[in-house]
């Protein structure tokens, strides 16, 4: 379970940190979340939820503002019809769609989240702003109506790649040119004329860009922009619902026991985001994925889960590289060795238990996070 906290001042990427009682936190996946309603009484977004989510996935998710459910020590606003909306198409298709396309029959009714409350603002107080919690088996996913999607459009990601190349390409051609000057002096003792630097620019300027917008060379920049443009909604957003998918599965069926004694010695509890402040030291190097991972073994399943199937090759390379050292002298493994046997054993389990590959997962999950560009998620799909 994740409850995110954020400094007033500072506000931090979601679950970056957070507070659990994990005792709590059980969800029976078989249990049945929906009720039959008269549908003649429903709304449009009702409507949407009951046939998209609750008849499909067996998922109760609530947007209407209620007292009862809520943390009161915070003010909090509801939700837009329109920003539920859009949250709702995005999760559909990143979230359960994943699921849906990459793992058994089944899988994505059972070991998915089942109850989800929606909150227009994050919890604000005199002194900390909330991102969401997860109590009781409920997840409460607050500031959705800061949700804005069309940030990672495909034409502000195209416009912002040309920016980038335009600015690469110059300094490129910048330094060819006082390069092929610097030659010319030394070669004849005058170096270039105005008008001679003038068309070098241009030629250089015409092949470098060409080289830029090469179709592999140039894919791989949308790409990559495309992650960074979506960060604030894959941290925010989408990585919780992985996060607290994964606790279904351990909570269902335990993992090894060799998973939590990887880390047995470096486990925190409620002081896992002090503590490595304090001491100055990084939870990566001791084996987690985050600090909050450092909580419990549980916590620390359910990051690493969460982690690694919405982290890029590269990013998940640089998180290990920033890893690759021991948290003290006398530790037997690195924090990379210690993430990569965690992974095999998750990776090893989840096959066995659950039949299900976590690299197709992760695959279909980084599939669907390229295409977040190219679709339009603030309408109500067609037929609702």
């Amino acid at each position: 379970m994740k409850k995110l906290v954020f400094p007033f001042i500072v506000a931090c990427a979601l679950g970056a940190l957070s507070a659990c009682s994990s005792d709590i936190d059980r969800v029976k996946s078989d249990r049945k979340v929906i009720d039959p309603e008269d549908v003649g009484l429903l709304t449009r977004l009702d409507k949407y939820i009951q046939k998209a989510f609750a008849q499909k996935y067996n998922v109760s998710i609530d947007y209407r503002y209620d007292d009862k459910l809520t943390d009161r020590r915070y003010r909090l606003a509801p939700v837009k019809e329109e920003k539920a909306v859009e949250f709702l198409n995005l999760i559909d298709f990143v979230f359960f769609d994943t699921y849906k396309e990459a793992a058994p029959d089944g899988y994505a009714q059972r070991h998915t989240v089942k109850y989800v409350n929606l909150f227009g603002s994050s919890g604000y107080s005199l002194d900390r702003r909330m991102a969401g919690a997860a109590p009781q088996g409920m997840i409460w996913m607050y500031n959705i109506n800061e949700l804005d999607t069309s940030v990672a459009r495909i034409e502000k990601i195209r416009d912002l790649a040309e920016r980038y190349i335009d600015y690469e390409v110059w300094e490129r051609v910048e330094e060819e040119v006082k390069k092929q000057d610097e030659k010319a002096k030394a070669d004849t003792g005058t170096g270039l004329t105005d008008e001679q630097k003038q068309a070098l620019r241009e030629r250089l300027t015409r092949e470098y860009t060409a080289e830029e917008h090469e179709a592999t060379k140039y894919d791989k920049r949308i790409k990559k922009l495309t992650i960074g443009q979506e960060y604030q909604m894959r941290e925010s957003y989408i990585s919780t619902l992985f996060h607290e998918s994964a606790h279904t599965l351990h909570e269902e069926r335990a993992y090894p026991p060799e998973f939590d004694k990887l880390s047995a010695l470096d486990y925190q509890k409620q002081d896992a985001f002090s503590y490595w402040y304090r001491k100055g030291l990084k939870s990566l190097h001791a084996g987690f994925v985050s600090d909050y991972a450092s909580t419990d073994a549980d916590e620390d399943f359910a990051e690493l889960f969460a982690t690694y199937v919405l982290r890029t090759d590269e990013e998940w390379a640089e998180l290990l590289k920033s890893a690759n050292e021991k948290i003290r002298p006398d530790a037997k493994y690195t924090g990379k060795e210690i993430i990569l046997q965690k992974l095999s054993i998750m990776k090893q389990y989840i096959r066995d238990e659950y039949s299900t590959d976590l690299d197709a997962i992760r695959q279909k999950a980084l599939e669907k996070l390229y295409k977040i560009p190219y679709m339009d998620f603030t309408q109500y799909p067609t037929g609702y």
